[in-house]
């Protein structure tokens, strides 16, 4: 299984077992090189293992003020891993609202026989699970789930149909019948006796913690902006920004350059046709600031080549093509940096543009997204690592946890709705004309898109359509 993902941890790989759980592991080494980062790693007493991927910010604070090594706890590495496999200890699964980053993680827990699964809280980081009579199976990507010759190979005819009408595959299904996604903001817990708990942990706040006039918008957005910045420089590996020339990437850039004293290695994407070519803008703010900067010229034909192995990577349906020039701007940046940052999500904070989509969007590929920290918590997403991309570390892990009586088909409910719609949206195709829209021949199971420009969209939502103005097409 962790072969499958070699790509996403080329630097070291590691598995475990105790007869009951096996836990395997590929590395991609970001803080502290050596190999007292190996994972699955355990604690001092070998009770308790974990497999990581991803990048949690504010360990060393946690560390700090669980006062970690005076309540016993050995640390033998620099490594975020051993702080959240010492935090588990002290505060059990409940350590996650403690957390301040992108991640999924799987810790077993021998004492208790229980395996715990947690993913972060936008669902940056991807974490599948399948089970079946004999084993419950979790991985990084679904491809090392089918690396089982157990698991079955079946289309979900339901997933594909939702791809056809909304362009991507509303999670927690995938386009496997059996295999399903971990719900962002959510913690799992797996135990001998069968019992499975799916919990939300944390949900997006739309209440303002204080009144708030323009001039402190503007203060606490630049401080949450430099502090998230600051927080992603923390590596021992070199760190370059993928920088299109636009607000989010710009500002990025105009951050780190106060942090930081060497150059900036910036990395750009070009285009032929004009219309879509941003390196004009890139160049401009590479000159700004002094970057040492770089392009790449994404042509039909590199697209052609890359099509077979990009299908590969995202193992799912995906109909934004953009990963495609960002894994060549990813392939220019891998022969400098390791870490590629990216801006983007600039305007989600505030409400702006927000699309109805699954959470974790197949096939991006920034190490992280700078600038976007909501309360205690900044976070972005990367779906993939490519040979050039960089996450911080996958795994996958296959045990036989339990004996089961049947293979279910549906996934792990619990802790609240967190699927975007529901099955019974009519196939019926709207034009809006308006920003809002009105009921259809009585039909109220459909809101058309809020977007001004007359286009084509399916319905999106099971809720009421407001007043406005469609027509069928």
């Amino acid at each position: 299984m962790t072969d499958t993902m070699a790509h996403r941890g080329p630097d070291d790989r590691g598995t475990w077992t105790d007869g009951l759980a096996a836990l395997g592991h590929r590395r991609l080494a970001v803080i502290d090189l050596s190999r007292a980062g190996r994972q699955p790693m355990a604690n001092e007493d070998g009770s308790v293992h974990i497999v990581y991927n991803g990048t949690v910010y504010n360990f060393r604070e946690l560390a700090d003020r669980y006062d970690l090594p005076g309540r016993g706890h050995v640390i033998r590495s620099r490594t975020d891993t051993e702080v959240l496999l010492h935090l588990y200890q002290e505060l059990g699964v409940e350590m996650v609202r403690e957390l301040n980053g992108m991640f999924s993680m799987g810790i077993w827990d021998a004492r208790k026989r229980c395996l715990f699964l947690l993913r972060d809280h936008y669902g940056i980081k991807p974490l599948f699970y399948q089970r079946d009579d004999r084993c419950f199976r979790f991985a990084s990507e679904i491809k090392a789930l089918l690396a089982d010759a157990r698991v079955p190979r079946r289309v979900s005819l339901q997933a594909m149909h939702d791809f056809l009408t909304f362009d991507y595959i509303p999670g927690p299904q995938t386009a496997f019948e059996g295999i399903f996604e971990v719900p962002p903001a959510h913690w799992m817990e797996v135990a001998e006796s069968d019992a499975i708990t799916l919990r939300r942990y944390w949900d997006l706040p739309f209440s303002a913690a204080r009144p708030m006039d323009e001039s402190w918008v503007v203060e606490h957005s630049l401080e949450l902006m430099e502090r998230a910045v600051h927080r992603r420089l923390v590596a021992d590996v070199p760190i370059g920004v993928l920088l299109s020339g636009g607000m989010d990437s710009s500002a990025l850039v105009a951050l780190m350059k106060v942090r930081v004293s060497e150059p900036i290695r910036t990395y750009a994407v070009g285009f032929e046709e004009s219309s879509f070519d941003e390196r004009k803008a890139g160049r401009t703010v590479a000159q700004h600031f002094g970057t040492v900067h770089r392009e790449v010229v994404v042509t039909p034909q590199l697209v052609r080549d890359l099509l077979p192995g990009y299908l590969r990577y995202i193992d799912e349906p995906y109909s934004d093509g953009s990963a495609i020039p960002t894994y060549y701007a990813a392939a220019l940046a891998k022969e400098e940096v390791v870490v590629l940052l990216s801006g983007e999500g600039g305007m989600k904070p505030s409400a702006d543009r927000i699309p109805i989509r699954r959470s974790r969007p197949p096939g991006s590929s920034s190490e992280s997204r700078a600038g976007f920290e909501t309360g205690s918590s900044d976070h972005s997403w990367t779906g993939f690592r490519s040979p050039t991309t960089s996450s911080a570390s996958s795994f996958a892990s296959s045990g036989s946890l339990v004996d089961r009586a049947s293979t279910p088909q549906t996934p792990i409910s619990g802790g609240g709705s967190y699927s975007p719609i529901c099955r019974s949206i009519p196939s019926t195709r709207l034009r809006c004309r308006t920003p809002s829209c009105r009921s259809l021949q009585g039909d109220t199971s459909g809101r058309c898109s809020s977007d001004p420009v007359p286009r084509t969209s399916w319905a999106v939502s099971c809720t009421s359509i407001p007043p406005c103005s469609c027509r069928t097409t």
